[in-house]
């Protein structure tokens, strides 16, 4: 296949400053944390910075994250940290119009610790692939070294408090392939009928999210849910190995060539 339309993909290495933080949404003042960003997440911490360097504004007629979603192809992320959450009391003043009085409550605010490491990798790598044909009709001839630069300049996994910096940047073009079976360390898509076994240790962590491919607005609530899951090792705090099948025919993978050497994908 030729490289031009191959799928374009990124890999970002981040190290979070202490903790990260990404709500659930409820009908509560309280805000539990996912124990690893959803895809939602993942491709806001591109956009923020690809809005800048494009001029877009926040509340202007371009939405970046459903931009950028209706030009990626996967979204992935593994994990070498304690997935653990702790919740903290804290304090939070309003103003209430109707009384003309300022009042405050107190609320539980859940995050993950996952910065302060002594590990010398990265506790989070996020992959990115890109559908080359859709993003130069959208983005551009120049949108791969738009999109490279954009995630050098990632500055936050989560809300504003969740600082990250970026230690490296991985890009190439992944083979598209069809295969009735792989191995993988990334976050997993829970496609119909495919089987997870793990590899080397870890437990099968299967996580709801919502289903990225539908954002359109800041409004998540209401899209389409999907499945995905992450073999974590809770004695080691990391992402381990699983091995990914389907018994009756093949499914979509990509296959990706790092510095550290081959990687495999499931498709969305």
């Amino acid at each position: 296949m030729n490289k031009k339309i191959n799928p374009f993909f990124i890999k970002v290495d981040v190290f979070p400053s202490s903790t990260i933080n990404v709500g659930v949404i409820t009908g509560t003042r309280s805000r539990p944390s996912f124990k690893i960003p959803p895809p939602t997440t993942i491709i806001g911490a591109l956009s923020y910075p690809f809005a800048k360097i494009r001029g877009y504004s926040e509340s202007g007629a371009v939405y970046t994250p459903a931009l950028l979603a209706s030009i990626i192809r996967g979204v992935y992320i593994t994990v070498s940290g304690p997935l653990i959450p702790y919740s903290s009391i804290t304090k939070m003043w309003f103003y209430r119009e109707e009384e003309k009085k300022i009042k405050s409550d107190a609320f539980a605010y859940q995050r993950i610790y996952l910065g302060g490491t002594l590990r010398p990798e990265p506790p989070i790598n996020l992959l990115y692939i890109f559908d080359p044909i859709k993003s130069e009709e959208k983005l551009g001839s120049k949108w791969m070294e738009e999109i490279v630069i954009s995630a050098w300049s990632m500055t936050r996994l989560g809300d504003k408090e969740s600082i990250i910096s970026v230690s490296n940047v991985e890009e190439g073009f992944a083979d598209e392939i069809y295969t009735k079976e792989i191995t993988t360390r990334f976050l997993i898509p829970l496609r119909e009928n495919l089987k997870i076994e793990t590899l080397d240790g870890g437990e099968i962590e299967v996580f709801t999210f919502y289903d990225w491919r539908y954002v359109k607005d800041p409004k998540l609530i209401g899209l389409p849910l999907i499945n995905a899951a992450l073999v974590y090792s809770h004695l080691e705090f990391a992402t381990k190995k699983a091995k990914v099948s389907k018994e009756d025919g093949e499914f979509l993978a990509y296959k990706i060539k790092l510095s550290s050497g081959e990687e495999y994908l499931v498709g969305w």
